[in-house]
């Protein structure tokens, strides 16, 4: 990151000092690929969507999917893109209450079925929010991290 940015690493710095500015080096790179990122539509294809009420967004362009890794501070863009675009998974943005998460759910068989509920971080939701939305997606007990 730093070579990509052509800045120099201080050995002396501390862990925490070089953490800080590994993370600061990572939003300057992000926020350059974000313009490069093309707005392609998300198709997919075959998919039955549920309706849903508003505090559900699809997450419907590639561009919104690496915004919503980038804002939310975790992998959803990195590693579940090519799944998304293989018709083999389905991202929502979930605002209830003024609490944000991300709602990644499988989808094989012609079934949608919940893989995970993240806020920012990785952070687990409140029981709240995990009892919205299992009104439309059945949670379950597996709680992976994106």
């Amino acid at each position: 990151q730093f070579n990509i940015l052509e800045r120099k690493i201080d050995f002396k710095w501390s862990e925490k000092r070089f953490a800080e500015e590994h993370k600061n080096a990572t939003r300057e790179i992000m926020a350059i690929e974000s313009h490069n990122i093309p707005d392609e539509v998300l198709e997919y294809k075959g998919i039955q969507l549920p309706e849903l009420p508003k505090e559900f967004e699809l997450i419907d362009t590639r561009k919104r999917l690496f915004e919503e890794g980038k804002i939310m501070s975790h992998c959803v863009y990195t590693n579940y893109y090519e799944n998304i675009k293989n018709n083999r998974f389905v991202v929502y943005h979930v605002n209830y209450k003024d609490e944000e998460a991300t709602l990644g759910l499988d989808y094989s068989n012609e079934e949608l079925t919940f893989n995970q509920l993240k806020k920012r971080y990785n952070h687990s939701p409140s029981t709240e929010m995990k009892n919205f939305v299992n009104q439309y997606f059945r949670i379950g007990i597996v709680d992976y991290v994106l």
